[in-house]
C-alpha cells in the first residue's frame, strides 16, 4: 500500500514483488494450512488494495500536471521539462528555443460575450497548438489566456517558422516572442527574454512573432 501511494509504476513493482517473494519463501517454511490460507487471502487483498491506490496515484499526478480547460501539460510540468532540455543542450550543444504566446483581445472577448466564450477561444488556441507543434514539442497553459511552448533541437529561425504556420491557422489571434538558448543561460534567462518578445510583439501591433 505504502509503495503504491509513494512509488513510481516500476518501483512499486519491484517492491511488491519482493515482498511476496519473501512471504512465500515464509510460507513454504510454515507447514499449517490454516496460516497458508489466512496469508493467500492477505497477499490477494493486499494486491486488489495495491491496484487501487497505484490508479488513483496516477491519476492524482495526472491532475497535478495538466491543466483542466485544455488538456495541456500545466506550467510546473512544462518547467521540469524545460529543465530537463536545458541540461541536455548544455551537454551536446544542441539548439534549444521557447515560445511565450499571449491570445490577443481576449479580455474584451470575455467582456462583451461572457466567460464561456473566452474558454472557447483559449481552448481553440490549444488545439491550434497541439495540432501544429512536433510531437517532442512540450506545449503548456501557464496563464488566463498565455501559453508556454518548449521546442528541442529548434533554432530561434526553426521556432519562428513553426508558430507562425501555427498562428495562421489558428481562428484566434495571438502573440508570440521566441527565444533561443544562449550559451551560460539557465531557465530563467531564456523564459524572460521569450515573454519580453512576447511583449514586444504586443506593443508592435499583435498578432505577430518577435
Amino acid at each position: 500500500v505504502f509503495a503504491a501511494c509513494f512509488f513510481s509504476l516500476r518501483w512499486t513493482a519491484v517492491h511488491v514483488t519482493a515482498a511476496y517473494l519473501l512471504l512465500g519463501i515464509a510460507l513454504e517454511l510454515t507447514h499449517s494450512a490454516g496460516v497458508r490460507i489466512i496469508a493467500g487471502a492477505a497477499v490477494t487483498t493486499g494486491t486488489v488494495v495495491a491496484l487501487c491506490l497505484m490508479w488513483l496515484a496516477s491519476r492524482l499526478r495526472q491532475n497535478a500536471t495538466v491543466d483542466g480547460l485544455t488538456g495541456l501539460v500545466n506550467g510546473r510540468a512544462w518547467r521540469e521539462a524545460l529543465d530537463r532540455e536545458l541540461v541536455r543542450s548544455q551537454r551536446t550543444g544542441v539548439a534549444l528555443s521557447v515560445a511565450f504566446i499571449d491570445v490577443d483581445g481576449l479580455k474584451q472577448l470575455n467582456d462583451e460575450h461572457g466567460h464561456a466564450e473566452g474558454d472557447r477561444a483559449i481552448s481553440a488556441v490549444a488545439e491550434s497548438l497541439q495540432a501544429g507543434m512536433r510531437q517532442h514539442d512540450v506545449v503548456a497553459r501557464v496563464g488566463g489566456d498565455e501559453f508556454v511552448v518548449l521546442l528541442p533541437d529548434s533554432t530561434a529561425n526553426h521556432a519562428e517558422a513553426a508558430i507562425t504556420r501555427v498562428r495562421a491557422s489558428s481562428p484566434i489571434p495571438f502573440s508570440i516572442g521566441v527565444a533561443q538558448r544562449r550559451d551560460g543561460e539557465g531557465a530563467q534567462e531564456v523564459i524572460s527574454r521569450a515573454d519580453q518578445a512576447m511583449y514586444d510583439a504586443k506593443d508592435a501591433g499583435r498578432n505577430r512573432v518577435i
